[in-house]
């Protein structure tokens, strides 16, 4: 992994014996985390409805997916290009390859867009 200032994404550069994210990571650890996301999402989304999910460190989108599955209409998911595109469970064009760190201000940036881009599509909606 790289380090720095920010949020750390793993980069391809730095691969080694011992880096996680192994295609077994990929089909082991992530398989199961569509099945915690089954039961954590409908309580997310009783406490916070949600038209839009950005998730930042992905894997494949499995917790993605389950929002879709609850109804939520757009879906981003961004992680390192060391996804393997072909162990995706969404849509390839819902996902975002970042092989870079992400300081507070970029996601902080992100956010902003992605909240602007909602309010936009909501006052849409409304004419």
């Amino acid at each position: 992994m790289r380090q720095g200032r920010g949020i750390l994404l793993p980069g391809p550069t730095h691969r080694h014996d011992s880096d996680p994210y192994t295609p077994e990571f990929f089909k082991n650890a992530l398989g199961t985390s569509y099945a915690s996301a089954q039961r954590i999402v409908p309580l997310v989304l009783a406490i916070v409805p949600a038209r839009s999910v950005l998730d930042v460190g992905c894997g494949t989108g499995h917790f993605l997916r389950a929002f879709r599955e609850a109804g939520v209409s757009e879906i981003t998911g961004i992680d390192g290009d060391h996804v393997p595109r072909d162990q995706l469970v969404i849509e390839a064009h819902h996902f975002v390859p970042a092989d870079q760190i992400y300081t507070a201000a970029h996601v902080s940036a992100l956010l902003d867009m992605w909240q602007r881009a909602e309010r936009s599509a909501g006052e849409l909606s409304l004419q």
